[in-house]
Order: C-alpha cells, then structure tokens, then sequence
C-alpha cells in the first residue's frame, strides 16, 4: 500500500524502488504464484512504467500474464489487468508516445 500511495502521489520511482525489494520477501514466504505476489509483480511492472521504463514493464508483464492465465484463469479480472496494462505500455512503447499513459 505504500509504494500505491508514493506512486499516486507522484514518486513513481520510489514505488518501483518498494516494490523490488517487497517481491523477493513475497516470493519467499508467500510462493511465487500467489496471487498477491502476483499482483506485487503487475504494480511493478505499471510504476516502473510510470517512472519512464515502459520497455521494461512490457517485457514484466508479458512474464506475468501466461502465470496469470494459468494460475487464475484467462477471464479472471486479474488476468484481465494484466493483459489491458500490456496493451497499454505496449502502445507507448511501439508509437514512442511520450504522453501515453497520463
């Protein structure tokens, strides 16, 4: 919640910075297909792309959504997230548009 909050309130990358050392603790404690550590991921990947990485938050994202697809289902709305935030940094990516996403 608090990378949520510093990310909202405009410091993306310290969100990403929260996040990177939050999912390890995650993925050890938790599992790497539970489903919060997933989310972890996904909000990684969509700060990083906030903070000016959207090349890599492409590249995360396509990592997460074949272990969303599997581990909640193609139609769960986490799923459903993920593919939509791909679609979007996708889009920035490949029209190199700077203002794209707000």
């Amino acid at each position: 919640n608090l990378a949520f909050w510093r990310g909202h309130a405009g410091d993306a990358p310290e969100a990403v910075t929260e996040l990177e050392e939050l999912l390890p603790v995650q993925e050890r404690v938790q599992g790497p297909e539970h489903p919060d550590t997933l989310t972890t991921r996904g909000n990684l990947a969509f700060w990083r792309g906030h903070a000016g990485d959207a090349p890599e938050a492409v590249t995360e994202l396509e990592e997460l959504l074949p272990v969303r697809e599997r581990v909640q289902g193609p139609e769960h709305p986490d799923t459903l997230t993920t593919r939509k935030n791909l679609a979007t940094w996708h889009r920035k990516v490949d029209n190199a548009d700077p203002d794209y996403p707000q």
